[in-house]
């Protein structure tokens, strides 16, 4: 009789260690879900701070650019003002991967219109003044809009590590 009580307090005994492990083994499960979750929101949080960043050096580049003419009375200033503007293009293209991929592309549309202007004039093709006077001033109307939707992303990012964040 000893020994079948002293199986039965094994077999209880090896039945609780096994429940305390299934236990263990939940909760342990439960825990590491939890902490991979955490990990990913900050990995997420962490990649739209880099692209927030990004943006914001971005606006501030094109912010403190100045442009010196600030009428159009010779072809020079034309000239001048179109880089202006094509630099500020360039920098947003640089990091198009984060904006409207309409607005890059009307942007892309219109510096490979005035990139055509100075490939004419260099090669000594006719260049029409005229349509090149346009597309500056078409350049000028999206380089308005950039600053406009270099705010909006960083709204849009903001937002989205404020719903991590909760």
């Amino acid at each position: 009789m000893e020994i079948e009580t002293e199986i039965l307090v094994v077999i209880i005994a090896s039945l609780a260690s096994l429940i305390i492990g299934i236990i263990n083994i939940v909760f342990n499960q439960k825990i590491s879900a939890r902490q991979n979750k955490i990990e990913l929101k900050k990995t997420k949080i962490d990649l739209f701070e880099n692209r927030r960043q990004k943006l914001e050096t971005v606006k501030f580049e094109i912010s403190n650019r100045e442009s010196a003419v600030h009428n159009f009375n010779t072809m020079e200033d034309v000239g001048l003002i179109a880089n202006y503007f094509s630099k500020n293009i360039k920098d947003v293209i640089a990091i198009s991967h984060l904006l409207n991929e309409g607005f890059v592309n009307k942007l892309k549309m219109s510096l490979d219109k005035l990139n055509q202007h100075i490939i004419d004039e260099k090669t000594g093709s006719k260049v029409n003044y005229e349509k090149a006077f346009e597309h500056v001033k078409e350049m000028s109307k999206l380089n308005e809009l950039i600053p406009i939707e270099l705010e909006r992303k960083l709204k849009e990012i903001e937002n989205r590590i404020n719903t991590l964040l909760e």
